[in-house]
């Protein structure tokens, strides 16, 4: 196989990763540094390594690790006498990162909840509400099973 080829491949899924991700109003460099991690070889990426292959700066893969780092999409680590941070995806990280879903979900069906009280016993107001908070109670009930259903099933077929 074409080891250029390949290469621009990668790049291209790279690429559509980051405008993808700017799509949810996050930054486009976030989007690209997730991708890049997710099928990088070594798996540990410097701050140097992904500013050179994603040619950006050294501020955008700074803020995009953080962001990255505190949602839970990545390890950010940084060795004692060295200058520069390492980031890594591992993918046993996604589980977790789709169960703290969980507390959004649950945070905004509470929300939507006060918001019925606020509205009162008016059936028209009280409508798109009370739908939109039966949605998010649903996944707030559903999304921890569903997680570890997959999990079991990735345990049983031994990856």
């Amino acid at each position: 196989m074409d080891t250029h080829a390949d290469q621009d491949a990668v790049m291209r899924f790279v690429e559509e990763f980051g405008s993808y991700f700017a799509g949810f109003g996050l930054s486009r460099a976030t989007g690209l540094i997730w991708a890049y991690l997710l099928i990088s070889d070594p798996p540990e990426q410097s701050t140097s390594s992904l500013m050179e292959a994603l040619h950006v700066s050294k501020a955008s893969v700074s803020t995009g690790g953080r962001q990255l780092a505190s949602m839970g999409a990545i390890r950010r680590t940084h060795k004692r006498g060295e200058r520069e941070w390492q980031y890594s995806a591992d993918p046993a990280i996604f589980s977790t990162l789709l169960k703290a879903k969980v507390r959004e979900y649950t945070n905004m069906r509470l929300l939507l909840e006060r918001g019925i009280e606020a509205v009162g016993d008016d059936p028209a107001r009280r409508r798109n509400i009370e739908e939109m908070r039966d949605i998010f109670a649903f996944y707030e009930e559903r999304v921890p099973a569903l997680v570890d259903e997959y999990m079991a099933k990735r345990k049983k077929e031994g990856r």
